[in-house]
């Protein structure tokens, strides 16, 4: 073998090597309801005075689909074995009443048969979904299987896709999420630029996590209960786009749960006259915030020790915790890129005021849940 020969043969496998990763969007809707209609039948109850008190009878029904959908990725061992992922948004919805936002991720392993333009598929593999309110509870894990076909036009790949996901049964009484779901999807990709930089030389892909360093609300005390929240952590995907060599737009999701303790002590008298103390504790958590800083940074020199300031909007999914939270903040902070065999390490603290909290008809509702987030930061990008 040629030297030019070797050449060509190891550039020709890394050329095909950088085409493995793909990334992508997917859309599409629910063929199937959200929810299974739930009866409560309507009675009368005695109180211990001999009053009664009637109640009607209520049916509760699924709402309307939605649209839903997110970015995948894709990773293909060869033409016929891949296997795909995504975060896919869909909001729940029950007649008359405030969606649950789930986030669904599915990881499927797909087969294709490369018999034509047209190449149909198979997939299958378990699928997860986190909540980003708590007005229900659906289940978090389920089985999803599919088919459909690839076509390719223009470098883009478009598959239409049919898809049936088997979720486990909720844990709460009453309303239960449909546990079996039909949904019709779209998914629209193309190949990475490069497998360490799909998305060129400009584009940083990472994750960032850390912790809140205040508590996300304040805690209460009453006569009856006292509740004490946590420090929340954080975690999410991390983008950093560079438009020069020293100014940058970063965007993030990141993840995060507001986590309490609730202790009851009190006495009650009985009837008899005889006094009864109630103690417990329980620990839960009251929302799942999904947030998404858009910030404008700035680095310091051209070393590989760089401090940084970041500037720019936040947005946070809609969700009513005593009453609906804002869904937008001004946020800012500062940290240092260290630079180490081909990755950036960025810790950093950063501040955001959220704008006040909502009653359903539009006025201030006090709240709370703290305004003011303060957040240790550590992004790790290559």
């Amino acid at each position: 073998m040629t030297f030019r020969t070797l050449f060509l043969a190891v550039a020709c496998h890394s050329y095909l090597s950088a085409q493995n990763l793909r990334f992508g969007v997917t859309g599409g809707t629910a063929l199937t309801p959200d929810y299974s209609t739930y009866f409560v039948p309507g009675g009368t109850i005695s109180l211990p005075d001999g009053g009664v008190v009637s109640f009607r009878p209520i049916t509760t029904r699924s709402g309307s689909r939605t649209i839903i959908g997110g970015p995948t990725l894709g990773w293909s061992f060869n033409d016929r074995f891949s296997l795909e992922s995504g975060a896919i948004y869909r909001r729940l919805n029950l007649e008359g009443q405030v969606p649950t936002v789930t986030w669904q991720f599915p990881i499927l392993a797909r087969y294709r048969l490369p018999i034509g333009s047209v190449v149909p598929f198979l997939e299958a593999g378990p699928s997860f979904r986190t909540t980003g309110n708590l007005n229900t509870q659906p289940s978090h894990t389920g089985f999803s299987a599919g088919t459909g076909f690839d076509f390719q036009t223009n470098g883009f790949r478009f598959s239409p896709t049919l898809r049936y996901t088997r979720w486990a049964r909720d844990c709460d009484f009453g309303v239960q999420s449909k546990q079996d779901q039909l949904e019709i999807l779209l998914g629209v990709s193309h190949a990475a630029l490069s497998n360490r930089h799909p998305f060129g030389d400009r584009v940083a892909l990472g994750v960032a996590g850390g912790f809140m360093l205040n508590t996300p609300a304040r805690n209460i005390s009453t006569p009856l209960f006292s509740r004490t929240y946590f420090r929340p952590w954080l975690v999410g995907p991390h983008f950093d786009v560079r438009l020069t060599d020293r100014w940058s737009v970063l965007a993030e999701a990141n993840y995060r749960q507001v986590r309490f303790r609730e202790t009851t002590d009190y006495t009650v008298t009985l009837p008899d006259g005889a006094a009864r103390r109630i103690q417990g504790s329980f620990e839960g958590k009251s929302a799942v915030l999904w947030q998404f800083p858009v910030l404008l940074k700035y680095r310091f020199g051209n070393r590989s020790i760089q401090p940084f300031v970041e500037a720019g909007p936040s947005f946070r999914l809609p969700q009513e915790l005593g009453a609906w939270l804002s869904n937008y903040a001004v946020t800012g902070g500062a940290g240092v890129r260290i630079r180490w065999r081909g990755l950036n390490f960025e810790p950093g603290l950063r501040f955001s005021h959220w704008g006040p909290a909502h009653y359903r008809n539009g006025t201030t509702a006090p709240n709370e849940v703290r305004r003011n987030q303060l957040d240790s930061i550590l992004a790790l990008t290559f």
